[in-house]
């Protein structure tokens, strides 16, 4: 039973960073149109652990900035930028043009379909995920 007990602390004191990695999948920007300076990405979060993760920042070198939107505040350009997204304990963290999403702005270059934009996406443990998006 001590054995048991002393694991169950070591875990506890570990916390969130003792879970599971998160798994990124589905990820696209959408297409800018001609002389636009920005991009909308979208793709889906799952969180396999115990905890939630909170994402507090995120980068690319195809834009100047990446901020993360909320689109509930109101859609397309008039949704609020907030400073972090929670992946939900167990749970998913679905990006699409409804609910929560990335936005580059200010592009470096422009992107046309079939393009490939490299994300790295950062935790609140400074955590850094990479996620390839492909342009459609």
């Amino acid at each position: 039973m001590r054995f048991f007990t002393t694991v169950a602390l070591i875990l506890a004191a570990a916390g969130p960073s003792a879970q599971a990695k998160l798994d990124v999948s589905g990820a696209w920007v959408k297409a800018p149109a001609a002389g636009d300076s920005s991009a909308m990405v979208f793709l889906t979060i799952t969180n396999p652990g115990m905890y939630d993760v909170f994402l507090t920042a995120a980068t690319t070198d195809a834009a100047g900035k990446v901020e993360f939107r909320d689109a509930s505040k109101g859609p397309g350009a008039a949704a609020q930028a907030v400073a972090n997204l929670t992946v939900p304990a167990y749970g998913d963290l679905l990006m699409d043009e409804k609910s929560n999403y990335l936005v580059l702005t200010d592009l470096k270059r422009p992107l046309k379909a079939g393009d490939q934009v490299m994300l790295t996406l950062v935790t609140e443990d400074s955590t850094k995920i990479p996620v390839a998006a492909v342009v459609k």
